[in-house]
């Protein structure tokens, strides 16, 4: 539980001639001058009243994100420290940056978001629909493959952005078939092709289509990956422990290795 601040004043904003109040009672003096020239969301008619300036203009925002993001309005002054922020802290900061119109400052946040792509890829993508980033749509592309372009024009992605997540997920798609495209060519095997070869296609295929499957350290829960239905048709394989069952297993590591080399080529367009 944080602990509540009574209106001590910022030993880094001290000076201006407009105060604000954050929600933990932090009270920051900002010049206007660097307001009116770093962001959109203060306009001159809001900070320039000298009746108004000495009335500090309660935020919403805490201490800490604001600290962060009043920085954005000083180039000459030194940033706190972003790499050490939870994503939670982050994107306050970013939603404060967004709604004061500190665009540099916003986009200062992006370059901290990729290290949560892994945990958080749902509210990055959230984040990049909203900003239109490619870059940010590219880092969370494969983790959220499997998301049609009708799922993402409901999310309101933008036509430039829908067309090239259409392009990416083709490819995956076509990675995909690629490295299926050989699984008839062991049919020989009685084995192979009347236990393993339809437990793949269980796990590839879907009644509507192609399954649209992740790779290991992409995948968003117990979403099924390449790896994962490897090792589940390795498993069997063991387990029955058929007579010739080494080239069964051959045909399987064949797939994967093909499979994943066709999906490390695949790359978000530009």
């Amino acid at each position: 539980m944080s602990s509540k601040i009574s209106n001590v004043e910022s030993d880094r904003f001290f000076d201006g001639d407009v105060a604000f109040l954050s929600k933990d009672g932090m009270l920051f003096k900002v010049k206007s001058f660097n307001l009116e020239f770093t962001s959109t969301g203060f306009p001159p008619s809001a900070v320039k009243s000298d009746e108004d300036a000495a009335t500090p203009i309660p935020l919403e925002e805490d201490s800490k994100t604001l600290d962060i993001v009043f920085s954005f309005a000083y180039p000459d002054l030194p940033l706190p420290d972003m790499n050490s922020l939870s994503f939670e802290d982050l994107l306050k900061v970013a939603i404060a940056a967004d709604k004061f119109g500190m665009q540099h400052g916003l986009e200062m946040t992006f370059g901290h978001f990729y290290k949560f792509v892994m945990t958080h890829p749902n509210e990055i993508f959230a984040i990049a629909v909203k900003q239109d980033s490619a870059a940010l749509i590219a880092a969370v592309a494969p983790y959220l493959v499997s998301l049609s372009v009708k799922e993402l024009c409901s999310a309101g992605i933008s036509n430039r952005l829908a067309v090239k997540w259409s392009i990416f997920r083709e490819e995956w798609i076509f990675a995909l078939l690629a490295g299926q495209k050989d699984l008839g060519r062991h049919d020989g095997c009685l084995f192979w092709r009347e236990t393993i070869k339809p437990r793949l296609h269980k796990r590839l295929f879907t009644t509507t289509g192609i399954a649209v499957i992740s790779v290991q350290g992409y995948q968003i829960g117990d979403q099924p990956t390449v790896q994962s239905i490897w090792a589940e048709a390795l498993e069997l394989l063991q387990g029955e422990r058929a007579i010739g069952i080494a080239c069964c297993v051959a045909e399987l590591e064949h797939w994967a290795h093909c499979t994943l080399h066709g999906l490390a080529l695949v790359q978000f367009p530009v």
